[in-house]
């Protein structure tokens, strides 16, 4: 009874048909060529038949046997776990690509100091086709800069100050246009634990890159990592509601005075 119960919810689920239908033509050809009620060219053709179905049944089980292989081999090759899950750097012509097609969009950080040059005809382009942006960057002036200076590699406080100011001047020039999409920015004396852009983070395609704010070493050996809602959604969502609670006790920065 077990067992029918069993092929009865592999039926109606639609798993091992091809199983099923290859037992139920074996048994009817055994019954066939035992009551002799075909001709034995019959039995034979529909055995050849059963022959190609298992034949290939073996053949699909080996090709997905051989990818399983593959990857568990890429995975042996990796020395820690670690290795699966941070890279080093993100695709940036991704973030060009998903600017320019995304409904919403936030960046969170320090100043961006090449994102922001590198990135603003594509964030241009977004705000002429209704995507809604939201910078969130530390304050000028403030503790979080002396801090942003001490982890850096080779950026002292006027520096960093310096090249804030000059991309909030930027990002607030693209607001005061008259776009069909949003620009806002805010600035917050906190010192976040990573920099994150993130990209329609309330739709199932959204999608999350991050780099901690290491100490004192290049940008290229900062530790990279990705996430998406429809794969991590727990941590994705984590990261997402972190940056609202900050952004709600965030500065608005005042369009005639790029100084909060």
């Amino acid at each position: 009874m077990k067992l029918l119960q069993n092929v009865w919810q592999d039926i109606r689920s639609g798993q091992n048909i091809d199983a099923y239908i290859t037992i139920g033509i074996a048994i009817i050809i055994a019954v066939l060529g035992i009551t002799g009620s075909a001709s034995q060219n019959i039995v034979m053709s529909a055995i050849l038949a059963v022959l190609a179905l298992v034949t290939t049944g073996l053949l699909v089980s080996r090709q997905e046997n051989k990818k399983l292989q593959d990857a568990v081999s890429r995975i042996e090759k990796l020395d820690h776990l670690a290795d699966k899950f941070f890279g080093r750097e993100y695709d940036r012509t991704e973030l060009k690509k998903s600017i320019r097609t995304s409904r919403k969009a936030f960046f969170w950080g320090l100043n961006f100091t090449r994102t922001i040059p590198l990135l603003k005809d594509d964030i241009e382009y977004g705000l002429e086709n209704g995507l809604e942006i939201k910078f969130l960057l530390m304050k000028p002036a403030s503790q979080v800069v002396e801090m942003a200076a001490f982890r850096s590699r080779d950026s002292n406080v006027d520096e960093l100050n310096s090249t804030l100011e000059t991309n909030i001047s930027r990002l607030l020039t693209l607001s005061k246009k008259n776009y069909s999409g949003s620009l806002e920015v805010r600035c917050v004396n906190y010192l976040p634990c990573c920099t994150i852009v993130c990209f329609d983070h309330h739709l199932i395609s959204g999608r999350m890159f991050a780099r901690l704010l290491n100490f004192r070493i290049p940008n290229e050996a900062r530790a990279t990592f990705e996430l998406t809602r429809k794969d991590d959604n727990y941590w994705y969502g984590f990261f997402v509601e972190q940056f609202e609670a900050v952004w709600k006790e965030a500065e608005p920065v005042n369009l005639s005075n790029p100084t909060p």
